[in-house]
C-alpha cells in the first residue's frame, strides 16, 4: 500500500484500511517543507459496529478515516446513515465491498456525502450503484461506513487536532407479521412500509391468508405480493 497525505497544512493523517493490511513491516517518511519539530504516532484501531438507529459517539483525527460496520437483516428496502460533528467538518463513504478507501482505491466506495456541511447523511436504495454489473445494495451482510476528518475541531485554526461526531445507522427493514396479531404503526403521505408474514407449509385446513388494515386516521390502502 503506497500512499502520502500532506493535502493540508499542519495536521496530517494517513489511514490504511485492515483488508489492505499483510504481515510484514510499514515504512513511513516524512517530508519537511520548511523547518519543523513534529511528534509522530502509528496505532491499530478496531473495527467499530453500529446497532440499528442507535447513535454512537467518535472520534477522528484530521485527514484521517474512522471505520465502522453493521449488519443488514434480510429484505431491508433502504439504508440511512448520517454523522453529526460537534466542532469541524467529516466525509462520509459507504461500500458493501470493502472498507471505503476514497482517495487511493474509489472503486471501494459505493455512496458518498462530501459535502462540506453541518451533517453528512446517505440514504441507500436498491439499484442505485453497481459492481462488477451486480447491484451493490445488499441484505444478510456486512455494511462498511467511513468517516473521514475533513478539519479539526479548531475549524481553520490550530485546535485540537480531532473532530467528535455523532453517527447513527438505520436498515429500514420489512416487519415481520404475527398470525392473529395487530400491529399499529404511522406511514407519511406519499410514503411506503412493508411487512412480511411467513407463510410456512400451507395446509388444507389454512388454504386462505387474509390481510386486514385498519386505519385509525388517514386513508392507507395496501398491497400483497406472494
Amino acid at each position: 500500500h503506497n500512499t502520502g497525505s500532506a493535502r493540508s497544512y499542519r495536521e496530517d493523517s494517513i489511514t490504511i484500511p485492515s483488508d489492505q493490511l499483510t504481515i510484514g513491516t510499514l515504512y513511513v517518511s516524512v517530508h519537511a517543507f520548511t523547518d519543523s519539530r513534529f511528534t509522530i504516532m502509528a496505532h491499530f484501531s478496531a473495527m467499530k459496529y453500529l446497532q440499528d438507529g442507535r447513535p454512537q459517539a467518535g472520534n477522528v483525527t484530521k485527514e484521517a478515516f474512522d471505520y465502522w460496520r453493521m449488519y443488514v437483516p434480510y429484505g431491508a428496502s433502504a439504508i440511512t446513515v448520517a454523522a453529526t460533528p460537534v466542532r469541524g467538518y467529516v466525509l462520509l463513504f459507504l461500500s458493501t465491498t470493502a472498507e471505503p478507501d476514497p482517495y487511493h482505491k474509489p472503486e471501494t466506495v459505493q455512496w458518498s456525502s462530501t459535502n462540506y456541511v453541518t451533517m453528512q447523511q446517505i440514504t441507500a436504495k436498491p439499484g442505485e450503484r453497481t459492481v462488477n454489473g451486480q447491484d451493490a445494495f445488499c441484505t444478510d451482510c456486512y455494511w462498511n461506513f467511513a468517516v473521514y476528518g475533513a478539519s479539526s475541531s479548531g475549524v481553520g485554526g490550530e485546535g485540537a487536532a480531532a473532530t467528535n461526531y455523532i453517527i447513527t445507522a438505520s436498515a429500514f427493514s420489512p416487519v415481520r407479521l404475527q398470525d392473529g396479531v395487530p400491529y399499529p404503526d404511522t406511514v407519511d403521505e406519499n410514503e411506503y412500509k412493508y411487512y412480511i408474514f411467513p407463510l410456512g407449509n400451507i395446509t388444507s385446513s389454512r388454504a386462505a391468508i387474509g390481510i386486514t388494515i385498519t386505519p385509525t386516521s388517514g386513508d392507507p390502502m395496501y398491497s400483497a405480493l406472494i
